[in-house]
């Protein structure tokens, strides 16, 4: 734990004397090294289940959460971009498609791997950022309704088991208290 917490530290200093805006130009270039990761992870051997590592020697290393650095960066970049004209623009059918199409595409490969909780993030990432752009109530509401309507067939017909399982130890943890509810109680 020392090692990584003084790793950690010297790689934070590192990142801090980076200008971020050169970060966001390269944004594009990030996007799309991430995607390219993401394909390649499909073809991982599974662990535990999922195709979400890479593993050489004794070191690991998940994409997903590099590209939710490079999609949320190039996601900045391309609104910056597409508000150039007003921060309404955000609103127009086909720039809201864009915007969801840079991570739509992401987001469908980490849900192939399968890593719903990653996907989960960025999900939220992305309602966080439109809300912030200013996207217009009505698209706000058709999300809410579409959640409503979409969520229990999603939990019932495409969650696995063991994901049904965790959200029900947690909204439950004395159903299980001595199996998979022990943690949560214990917490």
């Amino acid at each position: 734990q020392i090692v990584w917490i003084i790793t950690s530290i010297i790689v934070m200093f590192l990142i801090m004397l980076v200008d971020y805006n050169m970060l966001v130009k390269t944004s594009p270039v990030l996007y799309i090294i991430s995607l390219v990761l993401l394909v390649l992870v499909l073809f991982t051997e599974p662990i535990n289940g999922a195709t979400s590592w890479f593993s050489i020697g004794d070191f690991a290393f998940q994409p997903s959460e590099f590209a939710k650095i490079a999609v949320i960066l190039f996601l900045a970049f391309s609104m910056s971009k597409l508000q150039e004209r007003g921060k309404e623009e955000i609103n127009k059918p086909w720039k809201l498609l864009v915007t969801l199409l840079i991570v739509a595409v992401p987001l469908i490969l980490i849900l192939i791997q399968p890593d719903y909780g990653t996907a989960a993030a960025y999900i939220l990432a992305l309602a966080f950022m439109l809300f912030t752009a200013g996207i217009s109530k009505k698209y706000i509401i058709a999300i809410v309704l579409l959640i409503t309507i979409l969520a229990p067939i999603f939990y019932m017909y495409v969650l696995p088991a063991h994901a049904k399982t965790r959200i029900e130890i947690f909204l439950n943890p004395e159903s299980d208290p001595r199996g998979a509810g022990y943690n949560v109680i214990q917490s």
